[in-house]
């Protein structure tokens, strides 16, 4: 079932133009700029996107600490980034494996994309595992987890197995979807106009 859902959003992923996905990039970025977990936050775990992903290269240099994730085996380690260092020209560009290596300190922020999230802040990855695995391991339970994500990605629900973590909130070109583990529904706080 999920193979089949991450075909279906990634056909529906690629029907966005560079200039929409940009455009919905800037409005997620000014969203993620305006909270006050982005101020609070001494380290900021992100993301390289890939094709039809909310592109955050503009938040690269003002974050004061910026982390990016190197794939080793089965797992995530974070290196320390700042714009201008090189990354690995694989299909996902990474830190090369001498970078410093960062650790998830209590009130950090980690910025997850997806093909999709609920609105439980469950995800749909791309099926590797990378991130519930990371998410599952104590030290990162302290971090401010965030889905980023175009609204149109935000669906009301996802399958999800036994081992998927949710996140805290999720953050689109709309505003921020806050998620209550103890509600029935979650709901936005700036809603779509």
């Amino acid at each position: 079932m999920k193979k089949a859902l991450r075909a279906q959003l990634r056909q529906q992923r690629s029907q966005l133009s560079p200039a929409e996905s940009w455009r919905y990039s800037q409005q997620v970025i000014a969203h993620l700029q305006q909270h006050p977990w982005w101020s609070a936050a001494r380290q900021v775990f992100g993301y390289v996107s890939l094709t039809g992903e909310p592109d955050l290269r503009p938040l690269w240099t003002q974050a004061p600490t910026w982390g990016l994730p190197r794939r080793d085996g089965d797992r995530l380690v974070w290196h320390r980034w700042q714009a201008g260092l090189p990354l690995t020209e694989s299909w996902l560009p990474e830190p090369y494996p001498d970078a410093p290596i960062l650790t998830p300190q209590p009130g950090d922020l980690l910025l997850i994309p997806a093909l999709a999230y609920d609105h439980r802040g469950y995800r749909l990855g791309y099926g590797g595992g990378y991130f519930d695995r990371l998410l599952a391991q104590p030290a990162w339970q302290g971090v401010y987890r965030v889905g980023v994500v175009f609204r149109a990605f935000l669906v009301p629900e996802l399958p999800r197995d036994p081992w998927d973590q949710p996140v805290q909130a999720v953050c689109t070109e709309a505003g921020w979807w806050a998620i209550d583990p103890h509600a029935s529904e979650s709901r936005e706080s700036n809603p779509p106009v």
